[in-house]
């Protein structure tokens, strides 16, 4: 029994020695690692974890040692470090970045300008900045002969005229010119006179920003070695905008500065599409457009050929070329408009309207055939027909006027209501004021003609002149109120102040002084000559009859 015991005893040491000899030296145990069973970022790994459990794996990034300057990448399934196919295009510098040997596209695969987008640019203000360099033309050319005895020109009748470019130097040797040049009106030639030496000197308007100018010079003296004065075939540069011309012996031009390529007006800003731009613009430069340009949301319908300015909200709907307009609806629903101008609210609205000016509001709307023809004065025009080659000055002149063609309406409601009011002239308030058939006639004077009907071929001279008188075809009426209220007043005439006043059926008549047939009746072919002549007299002229009223009172 006690041997027995022994040996059990001796059996269980050795298993306990080897289990603390393996946790003594940390061996561990490694079970297979399942292939489906990945490691969750963030998550703590179970050291514990049984093959198949989750999170039980953990992938290990490839070495990074020597591998400086590479980028990991992934097919799917395999991670590694690869060597770039090439740099970045885009330089940086410090927090920028910039691109200089290329074009940029956005939107668009073959970009032709340093910055090419296909689509709509967001901004809450845009800054453009032009950076084409533009020098003006010189102007104000003069040349002056000075004789002397000293140094100069022979005085052999020579000929002198010069163009002179102005010019501004740019990096390098680089250099812009005007795009055209100052030359002398008339050349100038000396009196020929042999025994005389002279200089010019020349002068002109001095050009902002010019860094110089360039002087060609025609001239047809041997010396020069130049026979034809119209070449202009040497140069010389100066830096004011004057010099002494003395034959070389100061200043002397030469063949090598001769050519010279003219700039072209610099743009800062083309618009060769349409676009809108939410927000403030900051344009340094010109601005050019060929396409739409439109402000405070006014779009304008132009292209290459039609050039218009808008500022408003109106716009015209066909034809428009060439035109400005300035206002809320100005020249809105024209139609046929081209070199004109509309300014004021609804100003030109709805006309038809070439080479005409509409400054005021309503002025000229929904006027009709509206060509050459100005309207100046708020409502002046409005509703005018057929106001070609005609004049709308003040307010609610010609407003309604019919068949308005070749007039002029002068003043505040001058023609205004006005019918077939052609070739007439209205000047003073209401003059012809709802004057009919008012075709060439005149009104002259405050009211003059103002209500009048049937005045062809009249003339009103005088405040009130032939106001009301009904029939005044081919009559004159000259004075204050003379001829007002006058009736069946054809072919007469009514001189000095109320003379044919209220005078009835007074056709064929001629009222001659002050108060001269005032009131008179049935006055026809009759002559009332000298003041208060024929006063409310009834003359009642039997058929074929007539009657002469000489004298104050008769």
């Amino acid at each position: 029994m006690l041997l027995q015991k022994l040996k059990s005893t001796y059996h269980k040491y050795p298993l306990i020695t080897s289990l603390s000899v393996l946790i003594l030296f940390g061996a561990t145990i490694t079970f297979a690692t399942p292939p489906t069973s990945p490691y969750t970022a963030g998550e703590t790994l179970d050291p514990t974890c049984a093959p198949g459990d989750a999170n039980c794996t953990v992938t290990i990034l490839p070495d990074q040692t020597g591998n400086s300057g590479k980028y990991l990448t992934t097919d799917g399934s395999v991670t590694s470090w690869v060597t770039g196919s090439g740099s970045s295009q885009w330089t940086t510098s410090g927090s920028d970045i910039y691109y200089t040997i290329g074009n940029v596209g956005i939107g668009i695969t073959s970009p032709t300008v340093p910055l090419d987008v296909s689509g709509t640019i967001a901004s809450d203000f845009l800054t453009l900045r032009g950076t084409a360099t533009f020098v003006a033309t010189p102007t104000n050319l003069q040349a002056s002969i000075t004789y002397t005895t000293a140094q100069g020109f022979p005085n052999q009748s020579f000929v002198h005229n010069y163009r002179v470019y102005a010019y501004k130097n740019l990096a390098g040797d680089a250099r812009v010119y005007s795009s055209s040049y100052a030359t002398l009106n008339t050349d100038v030639t000396d009196n020929g006179n042999n025994d005389d030496l002279y200089t010019l000197d020349v002068t002109w308007d001095a050009v902002p920003g010019a860094d110089g100018y360039r002087v060609l010079k025609s001239s047809n003296y041997i010396s020069y070695g130049n026979s034809n004065p119209s070449a202009y075939d040497m140069g010389y540069d100066v830096a004011t905008n004057s010099f002494t011309d003395d034959a070389c012996f100061d200043v002397c031009f030469d063949t090598t500065r001769a050519t010279i390529t003219p700039s072209t007006a610099a743009q800062a800003f083309a618009i060769t599409g349409g676009g809108t731009i939410t927000g403030g613009v900051d344009v340094i430069g010109n601005i050019v457009t060929t396409g739409t340009l439109s402000f405070g949301g006014t779009k304008l319908l132009g292209d290459s050929v039609n050039k218009n300015f808008s500022i408003g909200t109106g716009v015209p709907l066909v034809g428009t070329a060439n035109n400005i307009f300035m206002g809320e609806n100005a020249g809105k629903n024209a139609t046929n408009v081209s070199n004109s101008f509309f300014v004021g609210k609804n100003a030109g609205n709805g006309v038809s309207a070439y080479a005409s000016n509409f400054l005021g509001r309503n002025a000229g709307q929904n006027a009709t055939n509206a060509s050459n023809s100005n309207f100046f004065g708020n409502e002046a025009g409005y509703n005018a027909t057929s106001a070609n080659e005609s004049n709308f000055f003040g307010l609610q002149a010609g407003r309604d006027a019919t068949n308005a063609y070749g007039s002029n309406f002068f003043g505040p409601s001058a023609g205004n209501g006005a019918t077939n009011a052609g070739n007439s002239n209205f000047f003073g308030s209401a003059a012809g004021n709802g004057a009919t058939n008012a075709s060439y006639s005149n009104f002259f004077g405050p009211s003059a003609g103002l209500n009048a009907t049937s005045v062809s071929y009249s003339n009103f001279f005088g405040a009130s002149a032939g106001l009301n008188a009904t029939n005044a075809a081919y009559s004159n009426f000259f004075g204050t109120i003379a001829g007002r209220d006058a009736t069946n007043a054809y072919q007469s005439n009514f001189f000095g102040n109320a003379a044919g006043y209220s005078a009835s059926y007074a056709s064929y008549s001629n009222f001659l002084g002050f108060n001269a047939g005032n009131n008179a009746t049935n006055a026809n072919n009759s002559i009332f000559i000298g003041s208060r002549s024929g006063f409310s007299d009834t003359v009642n002229n039997t058929s074929g009859g007539w009657s002469i009223l000489l004298g104050p009172c008769t």
